[in-house]
């Protein structure tokens, strides 16, 4: 019973609210900052992933054009150049010509199908279309074939580009994150501690002033 009326005690008195206080204080900001730095590298991350792979698909473009691949797709060079690219981004590329054919397939599914879609069309237009899917870690990209005028589309470069690097990255600064939040945690409430019992020693003074001045004991002025 006295145990718990003590407890009770702490949790009602004032060292336990400024406990409570710097606790606060040190934590909320920490992980604030900590998920504003794993958003922030995921940005990033995926920006620049996205800026490599349309410098990429920008040389092959060149190529694609400057070797006639949109009507021999039996250059040596362009193909292995397509499956490397493939390789390096864990992906997926595929080549469409004018009439929505698929002319390359680095997956060897698809080639002689139609591909019709609206990112295609818009490829069609002129225009760069990008899509990062965070659930399924892929981004996909359709980027014209034209040439150095920009006057003349030829064809589409469809990219499939797998972000598991980044989610693997992620992942590991998401652990470190609690690993540096336990730390710092347990820093805070040990300084807590020591920070609250410091600031409530003059409250005690006072308090022990008063019981002494009311019993009669104190006749000094109290004074903290």
């Amino acid at each position: 019973m006295k145990k718990t009326q003590k407890k009770s005690k702490f949790f009602k008195s004032l060292r336990f609210r400024i406990m409570f206080i710097l606790f606060i204080l040190g934590i909320v900001p920490s992980v604030i900052v900590a998920a504003s730095i794993i958003g922030t590298y995921e940005e990033r991350a995926v920006s620049v992933r996205i800026s490599n792979v349309k410098n990429q698909c920008d040389i092959i473009s060149n190529m694609l054009i400057n070797e006639g691949y949109m009507s021999d797709q039996s250059s040596v060079s362009i193909n292995s150049k397509l499956e490397m690219f493939s390789s390096v981004y864990s992906g997926r590329v595929m080549v469409v010509d004018l009439d929505f054919r698929v002319i390359k397939d680095t997956y060897n599914l698809d080639e002689g199908k139609t591909l019709i879609s609206e990112d295609v069309i818009k490829c069609y237009r002129g225009e760069v279309s990008t899509q990062y899917n965070e659930k399924s870690q892929f981004i996909e990209m359709a980027f014209p074939i034209q040439g150095e005028d920009a006057s003349k589309i030829y064809g589409v470069i469809y990219v499939n580009v797998s972000t598991n690097e980044i989610a693997s990255n992620i992942e590991l600064l998401e652990q470190r994150e609690i690993l540096i939040l336990g730390i710092i945690a347990v820093l805070v409430i040990v300084l807590g501690y020591v920070l609250s019992s410091l600031l409530v020693k003059p409250f005690a003074r006072v308090t022990k002033a008063i019981e002494d001045l009311t019993d009669g004991y104190q006749k000094d002025e109290i004074s903290v």
